[in-house]
């Protein structure tokens, strides 16, 4: 059986990307703030706080990789039903991802992008043709009517 293995392993990186990072946003805020500038991870200040602050956007993150993995998992069944609704679900998670973690560093969510994208675009292939009926024999002419045999001389 064929599978979109393309889509599934950037599908499954890009959403381990998102997990990552949104886990070291939420638990080492401090030491990855050290290391990277603040203007890698934007914020959209009125979603933050409607949402209950950065802690619940961080878990949101978690949550939102984690589905994008669900989705990978979905592509990788090889139906055609599943792959399209697997990268339907990793190419808007991936976005939501994006929405303030900055999608895995944005490498995460390019890598969910692409996958999903090549989910989308993945076709089954084609059922291999029934072989062909071999060729049909030609007709055998009748028998030949048998000659009676003349009388011997005596």
């Amino acid at each position: 059986m064929a599978r979109p293995t393309g889509a599934f392993v950037l599908l499954l990186i890009g959403g381990i990307l998102i997990v990552v990072f949104a886990g070291l946003y939420m638990f080492a805020k401090d030491w990855v703030e050290s290391i990277l500038p603040s203007e890698w991870v934007p914020t959209i200040p009125k979603l933050t706080e409607t949402l209950g602050g950065k802690d619940v956007m961080y878990i949101l993150g978690v949550v939102w990789g984690m589905l994008v993995i669900i989705g990978a998992a979905l592509t990788y069944t090889g139906k055609p039903s599943s792959v399209k609704a697997g990268s339907i679900m990793g190419l808007i998670f991936g976005l939501l991802s994006l929405l303030e973690i900055a999608g895995g560093l944005y490498i995460g969510f390019i890598l969910a992008l692409i996958g999903a994208i090549l989910g989308l675009v993945w076709k089954p292939p084609a059922a291999p043709a029934p072989a062909p009926a071999p060729p049909p024999t030609p007709p055998t002419p009748p028998p030949a009517p048998e000659q009676p045999t003349p009388p011997a001389p005596a």
